[in-house]
């Protein structure tokens, strides 16, 4: 018989069917091999784990469950000592059994840290190298000297702490600032629709003192954002250096901070051209 003939011969096509049907058979044994050599479907919902005893997770990982990892500590003095403060993956993330979780727990121990060498830097200098060493701003204290808004020394409480002294991290810092012989001429910063935190930063690097925090009755304690300031935030009425802002509270769901910013900051513009026009024609009238 030709090649010709055979190629469209019953048996030709009988052999390619069954050699099709044994690669099929192939593949299919290789996928569900492979489907429960993997685990394919099969997962594990990672535990919320935090604040739970790192010491033990880590005793009692089981390859054939889920393996602990400690990474990382910090120290957090509301927090249990030892306990999880922060997981990856996240609770309730779909994992393989085996899989890593890995821990960051709160230091067992008080944490101390050099202090830094703050003098000669800006207010805005100085504060930004405080919070990168996780430690605090207390108080700005404004005294004579021509180095205005410069650090002219670093306390604790009462007490000058040198550079490189070992310190708890969380320690509140109090900053000697020269007032450059002029203690006024300071601005309101602008705090509406600002985090707590935000604001406070604002209102030392604007060299003003954080004078406190209220929320106001039936807010919503989450998303919370500034929603008044006391002075108010006004570019024509200054602040001596030093004297202290205090914000009140209010929950991002009970108010529509856009439009109250939006509607504030028109009010303050309209203020300040009312008040050019009113000096303008207060001048032309002299002039007459």
């Amino acid at each position: 018989m030709s090649f010709g003939r055979f190629i469209i011969s019953k048996t030709f096509f009988i052999n390619l069917g069954i050699i099709f049907v044994i690669i099929w058979l192939l593949l299919f044994a290789v996928i569900k091999g492979l489907d429960a050599y993997t685990g394919l479907g099969e997962y594990i919902l990672v535990p919320q784990l935090n604040g739970l005893d790192a010491d033990s997770l880590v005793e009692n990982s089981d390859p054939n469950f889920l393996q602990y990892v400690l990474i990382d500590s910090i120290y957090n003095a509301k927090a249990r000592p030892g306990g999880v403060s922060h997981q990856h993956p996240m609770a309730e993330a779909k994992v393989k059994k085996g899989r890593k979780i890995y821990l960051t727990i709160v230091t067992k121990g008080q944490e101390y840290i050099p202090m830094p060498n703050l003098i000669d830097f800006s207010i805005r200098r100085a504060i930004d190298v405080i919070e990168q060493s996780r430690l605090r701003v207390n108080q700005l204290i404004f005294v004579e000297n021509f180095a205005r808004n410069a650090v002219l020394a670093q306390l604790i409480r009462q007490d000058t702490i040198p550079a490189d002294s070992m310190i708890l991290i969380g320690s509140a810092i109090n900053l000697v600032i020269g007032n450059g012989h002029n203690p006024a001429g300071v601005h309101a910063p602008f705090l509406i629709g600002k985090t707590a935190l935000e604001a406070r930063e604002i209102i030392l690097k604007s060299s003003l003192n954080f004078g406190g925090v209220d929320t106001l009755w039936g807010s919503s304690r989450k998303e919370l954002r500034v929603f008044k300031q006391s002075p108010d935030f006004n570019q024509k009425e200054a602040l001596f250096l030093g004297d202290e802002v205090r914000i009140t509270l209010r929950s991002a769901i009970d108010i529509n901070f856009d439009s109250l910013i939006f509607n504030m900051l028109n009010d303050t513009v309209s203020k300040d051209i009312l008040m050019s026009d009113s000096l303008l024609s207060k001048t032309e009238f002299e002039e007459f």
